[in-house]
């Protein structure tokens, strides 16, 4: 390769490097790739200020020799909804679950947001499938306890089974 061609090369790169934004404030995923805590969803967006944010993410399970990989990608935009999907694999190729998630955030001041989603799972296991879904209406508040960083999250939720069974 020659000095010119790396030259170019790298005034390329360097200039798509440049094109690119990250948030001030990460905000964590849940399993589900969700912006949330573990398996909670929060009224937080994963990128409440860009017009069009999308984050990849993986988790890794294991619990008693049973080993569990989920990859995610997570599209949040419009500055007020997120959709994703991820998918639980396990070592053994037992099962396997789809998920899924919705989100649609309608108040946001300061550290105070409210938001309502959907989180879905169309699960597979040994042959035998199920759909579930969870409607939920989420609030959100972060402020200071005692000048410590403190953060509330309060979830109203509506678990359905299979087909609607409640």
């Amino acid at each position: 390769m020659n000095k010119k061609t790396l030259i170019l090369c790298m005034l390329v790169l360097a200039s798509f490097c440049l094109s690119l934004s990250a948030q001030s404030s990460v905000k964590g995923n849940a399993i589900n790739g969700g912006t949330g805590i573990i398996v909670s969803p929060t009224a937080r967006i994963g990128w409440e200020y860009s017009d069009l944010g999308i984050d990849f993410g993986y988790s890794f399970m294991y619990n008693d020799g049973q080993v569990n990989h989920v990859p995610a990608v997570n599209l949040s935009f419009l500055r007020k909804a997120e959709v994703g999907i991820a998918i639980d694999l396990d070592d053994n190729d037992t099962y396997w679950d789809l998920l899924f998630h919705g989100k649609f955030q309608f108040f946001r001041d300061g550290g105070s947001s409210l938001a309502m989603g959907i989180d879905g799972d169309f699960a597979n296991r040994n042959n035998d499938s199920g759909v579930y879904l969870t409607a939920y209406l989420v609030a959100y508040y972060s402020g200071n306890f005692f000048e410590w960083p403190a953060v509330t999250s309060m979830m109203f939720g509506w678990h359905m089974l299979e087909y609607g069974e409640m």
